[in-house]
């Protein structure tokens, strides 16, 4: 293996390693800090999610072959649809401490929806209106973490 070969691999691997370590980091410092369920109960599961998703990508490298270019020999750039969900994502993270977790996730649950090429008006109400009452419950019921809420809920 040649060194430019190295350095593709390392570009790879090396992210993967770094997310991999810090997941498994977070969850012993949290553990360190308190064993109680209540700490865990998000921390954990999404610490198996995570290290499930990088054990995929992982396999999904090392079956990696670098001609797997498209036909024109380039790289797909990032497409305007995946811009627009970030986007939403940082709008939706700014508009909780000011309209609310259940308003801010309607309206993100709703935009994500019409982005992502629902028009019917009513699919995208109810399943905004879905998204917006678990998260209410989920944050408020099972987790019993204080958000910012407006009176919708």
């Amino acid at each position: 293996m040649d060194l430019r070969n190295t350095l593709r691999a390392s570009e790879r691997f090396v992210p993967i390693g770094i997310f991999g370590a810090f997941t498994l980091w977070y969850v012993g410092d949290s553990w360190a800090a308190s064993s109680r369920p209540e700490n865990l109960i998000l921390i954990l599961p999404a610490a198996l999610v995570v290290l499930g998703c990088l054990g995929i990508e992982l396999v999904k490298e090392l079956e990696y072959q670098p001609d797997q270019l498209l036909e024109n020999g380039r790289w797909e750039p990032v497409s305007p649809r995946t811009l627009g969900l970030m986007g939403l994502l940082v709008l939706y993270v700014g508009m909780i401490p000011l309209a609310g977790i259940d308003v801010a996730s309607f309206f993100f649950a709703a935009m994500s929806c019409w982005l992502m090429g629902e028009r019917r008006l009513w699919v995208t109400a109810v399943f905004a209106l879905g998204i917006s009452a678990i998260c209410v419950f989920a944050f408020s019921r099972l987790i019993s973490t204080p958000l910012p809420l407006t009176t919708v809920f």
